[in-house]
C-alpha cells in the first residue's frame, strides 16, 4: 500500500499530458487521426446479424462501411427484402454481394494493422510525453517488432486468461452435474471470472510499452517484469481510467444523439458523411489525452523503479 500511495495521483499525469501536449496538439491529432484511420476507428466497419423477434426463422444482417449501410431481412440462406425498398432513409444501401465482399476484406485488414496501430499510439504518447515532435515514424516497424507485438499480446491475455477459463468451466459443469443449480448462481460465478480477468489483465499493462523500451528483451522478460512493475500499482491505473470516464460519457451521450437522431434526418447523404467524419474525430482530442496521461505513468512508474534499485 505504501509504494501505491508514493505514486503520483491521476490529476498530476493529467497534468503532465497537458504540459506536454502544449503546441503538440495539432500535430499530434494529425498523426493519431492517420493511426486510427487505419485501424477502423474514424469510420467503423462491420458484419452482423440479429434475430427478428416477430418471427425467429428471420433475420436481419447488417453491413456498415463507414457512412455506408445496408439492411436487409433474410429467411432461411434467402434475401427476403431489402431494408432500401422499405425505406427513404439516406444512406441506407441496397444489399449486395460485392458490398459484403469489401467489408469483409477491410476486416481483416484492419484486424491485420491492429498491431501496428497498437504499437503507433504507444509510441505516439512516448514520444509526447519525451518532448519530441509528434510524427507518421511511429507508423514505421519492422516485421520482427509486428511479430513480437502480436506474441506480446496473446501471450498476455493466455497468462491472464486461464482461470477465467477454469471458473467458467467449473461453473458450466457444476450446471451440467447439478441441473438444479440456480441460473443467477451461475451468471455470479461468470461475472467473477471476468472481474478476475480484468484484473489479472492489469498485470500485463505495462508490457507493450517495455517491449519498445526493450527491444532485445524476451516476451518472457517482458511479462514478468510488467508484472513486477503494475505490483501495488493496478488501483492507480484504474483509478487513471476512471478518471476520464466523464468526457467519455459525454461523448458517448454526443455520438448517440448525432448518430440515432440527428443523422437519419439529414436530407443528402454528403451531410450525413460530414456528421460521421465530425463524430469520429469528436474522439481523437479526448484519446490523445488519454494516451499521453498514459504514458506519464509508464515513464513515473519506470523513474520510481529506477531509484528504488539504485538505493
Amino acid at each position: 500500500m505504501r509504494k501505491m500511495l508514493n505514486m503520483y495521483p491521476a490529476k498530476v499525469y493529467r497534468a503532465q499530458a497537458r504540459a506536454a501536449l502544449s503546441g503538440k496538439w495539432k500535430s499530434a491529432l494529425l498523426v493519431l487521426a492517420v493511426i486510427s484511420l487505419f485501424s477502423g476507428a474514424v469510420f467503423g466497419v462491420s458484419v452482423s446479424t440479429e434475430v427478428d423477434g416477430s418471427a425467429p426463422d428471420y433475420y436481419i444482417l447488417n453491413i456498415a462501411l463507414g457512412p455506408l449501410r445496408s439492411q436487409s431481412l433474410w429467411q432461411n440462406g434467402q434475401l427476403v427484402q431489402d431494408a432500401a425498398k422499405l425505406t427513404k432513409q439516406v444512406g441506407i444501401l441496397p444489399y449486395s454481394l460485392p458490398l459484403l465482399l469489401i467489408t469483409l476484406v477491410v476486416v481483416l485488414l484492419l484486424m491485420v494493422l491492429q498491431p501496428v496501430c497498437r504499437l503507433g499510439i504507444i509510441r505516439l504518447g512516448l514520444d509526447i510525453a519525451d518532448d519530441k515532435v509528434p510524427s507518421l515514424s511511429v507508423l514505421r516497424i519492422s516485421w520482427r517488432q509486428y511479430w513480437r507485438m502480436v506474441g506480446v499480446e496473446i501471450r498476455s491475455f493466455l497468462a491472464a486468461a486461464w482461470p477465467f477459463f477454469l471458473l467458467v468451466i467449473a461453473a458450466a459443469v457444476l450446471m451440467i452435474v447439478f441441473q438444479t443449480m440456480d441460473e443467477v448462481l451461475f451468471v455470479l460465478l461468470v461475472v467473477a471470472a471476468f472481474v478476475l480477468l480484468c484484473i489479472r489483465m492489469l498485470n500485463y499493462w505495462l508490457a507493450a510499452y517495455l517491449m519498445i523500451e526493450r527491444p532485445e528483451a524476451s516476451i518472457r522478460a517482458l511479462l514478468g517484469e510488467s508484472r513486477r512493475l503494475m505490483k501495488n500499482c493496478r488501483v492507480r491505473v484504474v483509478l487513471l481510467e476512471l478518471s476520464f470516464i466523464g468526457w467519455f460519457a459525454f461523448y458517448c451521450v454526443v455520438n448517440i444523439v448525432l448518430s440515432s437522431y440527428i443523422l437519419p434526418l439529414l436530407p443528402s447523404f454528403s451531410l450525413q458523411v460530414a456528421v460521421s467524419v465530425f463524430t469520429a474525430l469528436l474522439a481523437l482530442p479526448l484519446s490523445l489525452y488519454a494516451i499521453v496521461s498514459f504514458a506519464m505513468f509508464f515513464r513515473d512508474r519506470v523513474l520510481r523503479d529506477a531509484k528504488k534499485l539504485a538505493e
